[in-house]
């Protein structure tokens, strides 16, 4: 049985417009990704490929409730520019879309950022008109009945999937959420693929598998790095997704059944681990030193724990800054300033890029000798660490004070007294 994965979705909007309406290739996987996305099916049909067979990347993906009186959806009403929604139970009418199954997946690879989708329908209703709705904050318990206010967010994103009759090429509409409710329309054609299912398919996306005829199972892939919804490096996080269905084409048509948010963790953002160690007394080689600060590209300074670790999260791509503030009595081994590629995607959870930072304790030794009668004794110090040596004046006192002595040093001294 397959194991639901948490997705954390990270979707750069501030380049958006609104709506984007796509025009479907029919065969070849989008540039820079091996997922197929366009075939209407769940299998690998070209090695070296993926699709949601693999099992898609970063994948999640919800059941709806079972189709009858216990089934639940929106009433009253609603649209999709509607917060305050209320949940009712009920079959679901055979003239609208019941929903089964949803799925959201994604991927980064070099500078792109992919998201993949998928559905199935329990009915045949003929025209299909669904919308996937991806947001920045968790949503309400869309699984009990009553009233919910939905937590949209400036920069959510709402993707609409619709095609009419038997045509399984579908349109893909995207808009996003901003002071006036879901923007209007962008075409960004050549940035997408998609199909629902021209022949049965096994759907084993989630347990349990379940056949799909024909036109009850649809998928989609979008670069959006290429749509202009993530731009190379950008990062901004996404937590839940859910999907609903639409009485008809028109927007601002009723909507009607729905599968309840899932948590996503899907992501382009990187993180970095700062890992700082010193010399103690006693011990045996590098040890955790908490308490040192540390900042990033300028920022805030935040402070190593117990462990020697800091850790900077949600960090878009490429070179970052990080800089020490070396406590006092230490002495930084090598540069205070280290500039970090990040590379991979990760988070202070797991695959962030690591960077190492060490000091050395200081210390100050001091020599001395007081002839105690004025006059009556010469001393000359030799030292193997040339901060030290002198030879004393004509009261027979002196005393020398090292440069500061970092980490761990013997030094060794030779004291002729000349009576």
């Amino acid at each position: 049985m397959r194991r639901m994965r948490r997705l954390l979705l990270a979707v750069p909007l501030a380049a958006i417009a609104a709506v984007l309406v796509f025009t479907f290739g029919a065969s070849a996987n989008l540039t820079g990704s091996t997922f197929e996305g366009n075939d209407g099916n769940l299998v690998i049909n070209t090695a070296g490929n993926t699709d949601w067979d693999s099992p898609a990347p970063n994948l999640s993906a919800a059941n709806d409730v079972a189709t009858g009186t216990g089934d639940n959806s929106f009433g009253q009403g609603t649209s999709q520019s509607d917060v305050n929604v209320t949940v009712v139970s009920g079959s679901i009418p055979n003239s609208k879309a019941d929903l089964a199954r949803f799925a959201v997946a994604g991927e980064t690879v070099g500078a792109n950022s992919f998201l993949y989708l998928a559905w199935a329908r329990n009915n045949d209703a003929g025209s299909t008109n669904f919308d996937f709705e991806i947001n920045k904050a968790a949503q309400p318990d869309l699984t009990t009945p009553g009233a919910k206010l939905l937590n949209r967010s400036t920069g959510d994103v709402l993707i609409s999937y619709s095609y009419q009759g038997n045509n399984l090429i579908p349109s893909l509409a995207l808009r996003t959420w901003g002071a006036s409710g879901w923007s209007g329309p962008t075409d960004l054609s050549g940035c997408s693929e998609g199909h629902g299912n021209d022949a049965n398919v096994q759907d084993d996306i989630i347990s349990p598998t379940l056949a799909r005829t024909t036109g009850r199972w649809g998928e989609a892939a979008i670069n959006l790095t290429c749509a202009g919804i993530v731009p190379a490096g950008a990062c901004e996080g996404f937590t839940s997704a859910h999907v609903s269905s639409r009485a008809s084409q028109s927007f601002n048509s009723e909507v009607k059944d729905f599968i309840a948010p899932v948590t996503l963790s899907f992501s382009n953002c990187g993180a970095i681990e700062v890992t700082k160690t010193t010399k103690v007394p006693g011990k045996t080689g590098p040890q955790p030193q908490a308490g040192v600060n540390f900042s990033l590209d300028g920022g805030t300074a935040v402070p190593t724990d117990a462990n020697g670790k800091v850790c900077f999260n949600a960090l878009a791509l490429g070179n970052h800054s990080v800089t020490e503030t070396v406590p006092a009595g230490y002495q930084a081994d090598g540069l205070t300033t280290k500039t970090v590629n990040v590379q991979a995607v990760g988070s202070c959870s797991s695959g962030a890029t690591a960077v190492s930072f060490s000091n050395s304790p200081l210390t100050d030794v001091t020599i001395s000798v007081d002839s105690k009668a004025d006059g009556g004794t010469a001393s000359t110090v030799t030292c193997d660490d040339a901060s030290l040596g002198f030879t004393t004046g004509a009261t027979g006192d002196g005393t020398d004070t090292s440069d500061q002595i970092a980490g761990s040093k013997t030094i060794k001294c030779t004291i002729v007294i000349d009576p």
